[in-house]
């Protein structure tokens, strides 16, 4: 969580955790291959079918 607060730049962990705390693990998953896919010009990388 902390790493994310640093990328978005939030100056309160509480901010990024009332944001994105509430996601499960299959969400954060998805997300995270996401953003992922998108860093490595694969934009559809990790998109469930």
């Amino acid at each position: 969580m902390e790493d994310i607060q640093k990328w978005l730049g939030h100056s309160e962990i509480t901010t990024t955790e009332g944001i994105y705390a509430h996601f499960d693990d299959t969400q954060n998953v998805k997300t995270l291959a996401k953003i992922s896919g998108a860093l490595d010009g694969k934009p559809n990388q990790g998109e469930m079918k």
